[in-house]
């Protein structure tokens, strides 16, 4: 088997969000962050034989920078051979059982049944506010809904007189107020467009959504408990 550009890409983002992961057989990826507020899906073009453990999964990928055409075999039980030409290389697996507790990734998605707001945001947009947030040190992203226009801002919400990045994006109800938090570097995406779905759970808590637009991949990151919005 080879890995695909795509693939190996979604392992390198996933591997910023937790560098360890199990893949299980079929092409479902999934991981999630030491905190569990930020979880991420894909589904790829490779189709696995069998559950992988893998504790470092930067080392792992690090194999693709020295061989990029390189042939993956899963076939044995203790370690995955990569070879190209004459080089092979071996790369043991992590204990299967102790790594799938650690991690303890959900079996099912959230469900995100009760959607209260919807916005679609463009590859150059989120360029930009990241770029934003690096240059100015900024440290929050907020979505705010406020006499029915929809802005994104980066800024530090600890520090009112600071720097702040602001970009329209939309409009929403006169009535419907909102003021939605992130912390900036919970936002673990690869960059692209997607959809952002804001939903609220059971006992109020409030959770996004992120839906590229051009694979299958989406990454639930929650809110900030300061987030809040109200219907006047």
């Amino acid at each position: 088997m080879k890995l695909s550009t795509e693939t190996i890409d979604i392992l390198k983002n996933f591997s910023t969000i937790n560098n360890s992961i199990v893949i299980s057989p079929g092409n479902v990826l999934k991981t999630i962050n030491p905190e569990r507020n930020v979880y991420a899906r894909a589904t790829v073009a490779e189709t696995f034989p069998r559950d992988i453990p893998i504790y470092e999964l930067r080392q792992f990928l690090n194999i693709f920078s020295l061989h990029r055409d390189a042939d993956v075999d899963f076939s044995n039980e203790q370690y995955i051979l990569v070879s190209q030409g004459t080089t092979r290389m071996k790369f043991y697996y992590a204990d299967l059982f102790s790594l799938t507790k650690n991690l303890n990734i959900p079996t099912q998605d959230y469900p995100f049944d009760d959607v209260i707001l919807n916005v679609s945001l463009d590859s150059s947009l989120l360029e930009r506010v990241r770029k934003a947030a690096n240059m100015y040190i900024l440290t929050d992203l907020s979505l705010v809904g406020d006499q029915g226009k929809i802005e994104l801002k980066v800024h530090n919400k600890e520090d009112p007189a600071s720097k702040s990045y602001n970009v329209e994006i939309g409009t929403t109800d006169e009535g419907f107020n909102f003021d939605f938090n992130f912390i900036e570097k919970n936002l673990m995406i690869l960059p692209g467009s997607y959809n952002l779905d804001i939903a609220v759970f059971t006992g109020g808590r409030i959770a996004s959504r992120f839906t590229n637009h051009s694979q299958d991949l989406q990454y639930v990151i929650a809110l900030e408990p300061d987030s809040s919005f109200e219907r006047v």
